[in-house]
């Protein structure tokens, strides 16, 4: 989690999904996306195409309902003044569910295409997954994590002031401090991502179906099983700094602030308002 107020923390997955216009055409920015991994035709392609639709309407009719819901109970509580440090930790684990229901409503998809795909097929798959992995790890040779840092700060701090406005000097000295206590675990990430590609690997061209089902269901709703401990511990230490960080910020908005928040937060309600009733037949 690298955003730093509750709102933010609450909102990253609404801001991808709710702006109206780039939330309409998600299927076809899926599609491209998935484009870059595999080349599909013939009616394997329609029938991916239709369930990405499918995956789309589940999305808009269940899940835009939920975040609205809990984006609202938000709102009441940070305009009441009620908002707890609890608070703040149960709106965390909430909006990772919403990722988890995300996997659920996938693995069925991933169980039915992938056995039916080339040989040609699934090592281009692996082969641009292993692209990506390669990469980045030269760009982490080719950047400080320092230099990271000052970057990352520049850019909450941007983030921010979108939200609540231009940050006070105390404000300031909780972000500077929440980066101080972060750790440098990029390669520990890589080397849970490479875990993850060398199983994905195996399991892609496993030929007994049961255990292609199986395997590839745990890869796909509990991958977290493969994080190494030291990635795992950095990043509960990592959360409870940013929770604490998150609620003291909260703590120190003016009036002012309070007010440009709850603002921005109608002004996403709106809009999933606008999406629920598009989505609704």
């Amino acid at each position: 989690m690298r955003r730093l107020t509750v709102i933010l923390l609450s909102l990253l997955v609404i801001v991808g999904c709710s702006n109206r216009f780039g939330y309409r055409f998600a299927d076809t920015l899926v599609e491209w996306r998935l484009a870059d991994y595999v080349a599909l035709s013939g009616q394997l392609e329609d029938d991916v195409s239709a369930s990405i639709d499918a995956l789309h309407l589940w999305h808009a009719q269940t899940q835009l309902p939920l975040y609205r819901q809990h984006l609202t109970e938000l709102r009441n509580l940070i305009s009441n003044d009620e908002l707890t440090e609890a608070d703040v930790l149960r709106y965390s684990d909430i909006m990772y569910s919403w990722w988890g229901n995300v996997r659920v409503a996938v693995e069925p998809y991933a169980l039915r295409y992938m056995p039916q795909l080339s040989v040609a097929q699934r090592q281009k798959i692996i082969e641009t997954i292993q692209a990506d992995i390669d990469e980045r790890r030269e760009e982490i040779a080719e950047t400080e994590f320092a230099e990271l840092l000052k970057r990352s700060q520049k850019r909450m701090e941007n983030n921010i002031s979108d939200w609540i406005g231009r940050l006070e000097s105390g404000q300031m000295r909780y972000l500077r401090r929440w980066l101080d206590q972060r750790e440098d675990v990029r390669l520990l990430w890589l080397d849970y991502q490479q875990l993850w590609l060398d199983e994905f690997s195996l399991v892609l061209n496993q030929s007994d179906q049961q255990q292609f089902e199986q395997r590839m269901r745990e890869l796909i709703l509990t991958p977290e099983q493969m994080r190494p401990e030291a990635l795992q511990q950095s990043l509960e230490i990592s959360r409870e700094a940013t929770l604490t960080m998150i609620y003291s910020l909260y703590q120190s908005l003016t009036p002012k602030q309070k007010h440009r928040l709850v603002s921005t937060i109608n002004g996403y309600l709106d809009d999933l308002d606008s999406l629920i009733a598009d989505y609704a037949n």
